[in-house]
């Protein structure tokens, strides 16, 4: 892609968040927001209401959400990210957050009786401050992950987890994910 389109799509994308700040996004919907470039990169973002706890301290469950399906298309994911999963166990995505993404070094670690997750060797932690820890199962389950690849994520794979010390039903319990089950990030009011 040459400068100058770069330059318009990412004056596009700055002109998009500006009116979602000014207007709120929650009035937005079935909105799709189509970059220049020769993939189809179609965003179809939705209005969803959380359910479950597993986020909470980040989402509260309840939380009206969007859901930017289709984001990651065209698009890196970033560690930190919030994502909807299509999880095979549910009929409804599950919402997660990315905390290890390809390349990055994973592991576990055992301290005070339990087993941390480790992501390019420093402990996991949730948005209270707590360590991840885990049990022996989840710890037997990541570290088959570990020893399979030799302690990296592999290629166009994440970790995703929830928001509780001890696990959800996430990474800890299915494992690594490959991005193309990642249906698309989710958009949520940071300030609740």
């Amino acid at each position: 892609m040459s400068k100058p389109l770069i330059l318009v799509s990412v004056l596009v994308l700055a002109i998009c968040g500006a009116a979602l700040a000014v207007y709120g996004f929650w009035r937005i919907k079935n909105v799709a927001i189509q970059p220049i470039g020769a993939k189809n990169c179609a965003v179809e973002l939705e209005k969803r209401i959380t359910r479950g706890d597993s986020l909470s301290g980040i989402i509260e469950p309840g939380e009206e959400v969007i859901l930017a399906r289709n984001f990651y298309q065209c698009r890196d994911i970033f560690r930190g990210d919030v994502v909807a999963y299509s999880y095979a166990g549910n009929a409804a995505p599950i919402i997660k957050v990315v905390r290890g993404v390809s390349g990055d070094n994973f592991g576990v670690r055992k301290r005070a009786g339990r087993w941390e997750i480790l992501i390019n060797r420093e402990t996991l932690l949730t948005s209270r401050g707590e360590p991840f820890s885990v049990d022996q199962r989840a710890r037997d389950l990541i570290q088959g992950y570990v020893d399979s690849y030799g302690g990296v994520i592999p290629k166009d794979t994440v970790f995703l987890l929830g928001n509780h010390a001890s696990g959800t039903l996430d990474s800890t319990r299915f494992g690594l994910v490959h991005q193309s089950d990642i249906i698309g990030k989710i958009i949520y009011n940071a300030s609740n």
